[in-house]
């Protein structure tokens, strides 16, 4: 167990909070697929196209245990994972459909002259920072017990030298409002990125030497 104390309200051993966080250590698994194919078509003497379809699929996060939970807001309860398929044991429905096209071309216009240009999608399958997309690290399994209180007369008010409550970071006592919990909607979207590149280039006279201005753009879509 892990626990913090904060300053007290005075020296006689009376604090205003207190922290208590489980020592469960998650065993956390994530897969990574990706599948693609491209190849050059030569249109013209003058044009060629490249031309490429990507399939990206990223697992969501399980514990080898199913030691997870995750909040169902059309009951407002939380729900355990379980052994079975990839929703049940991650809570969160894995994405199939994450294609990323990739469009390329490079076009002899003039003599000695190229423009270049490429359109490409991509994915990321990693959408929140640190533990906030581990479903096990709060919740029932990985709760944070945190207690404020500012009475020193109140009957439930604990003193250090009491320390803290016997089992209140056991999942069977688990209390969403005094535990922190992560909530990832079942249904969240990977976000996608999509790139854009337009060059020209010119070789300068006895082929020496070549000059090229690059423009590139980049948007992204956040789930």
């Amino acid at each position: 167990m892990r626990g913090r104390i904060a300053l007290p309200i005075s020296c006689s051993g009376l604090s205003s909070q207190y922290v208590l966080s489980s020592s469960f250590t998650p065993n956390f698994r994530k897969h990574f697929y990706y599948t693609y194919v491209q190849d050059d078509f030569r249109v013209s003497s003058t044009l060629t196209l490249n031309l490429g379809l990507r399939w990206e699929y990223g697992s969501p996060w399980y514990e080898r245990d199913n030691k997870m939970s995750n909040f169902d807001p059309t009951t407002g309860t939380f729900i355990l994972a379980r052994p079975g398929r990839v929703y049940d044991r991650a809570l969160v429905n894995p994405q199939l459909h994450d294609f990323a096209p990739r469009v390329g071309f490079a076009w002899s216009f003039a003599p000695k002259t190229v423009l270049r240009g490429a359109y490409g999608w991509s994915y990321v399958h990693e959408h929140r920072v640190g533990s906030a997309e581990e479903l096990g690290i709060f919740g029932v399994y990985g709760p944070v017990y945190t207690v404020n209180q500012t009475n020193p007369l109140a009957t439930n008010f604990r003193t250090v030298q009491q320390g803290f409550p016997a089992g209140v970071v056991e999942p069977s006592a688990f209390d969403p409002l005094n535990s922190n919990s992560t909530y990832i909607p079942k249904n969240t979207p990977d976000t996608y990125i999509q790139s854009w590149t337009l060059d020209i280039q010119r070789e300068l006279p006895h082929g020496l030497f070549s000059i090229s201005h690059t423009l590139a753009i980049t948007a992204s879509r956040n789930p």
